[in-house]
């Protein structure tokens, strides 16, 4: 595995345990996305909704 490998999947589990804990917790996460006009981002509610805000 690369380096580079090996830093994508550090950043990629940090970013899934962060998002467990946000909407464990009763919190919407947030969910950045270029297809989106600037401004916008998704969130993600703990009930399974998401919403472009």
């Amino acid at each position: 595995m690369s380096e580079l490998e090996v830093l994508e999947n550090i950043g990629t589990s940090a970013v899934r345990r962060l998002r467990n804990s946000k909407l464990s917790t009763g919190k919407p996460f947030m969910i950045n996305a270029d297809e989106l006009p600037s401004g916008q981002s998704y969130l993600e509610y703990p009930d399974g909704k998401v919403w472009v805000v």
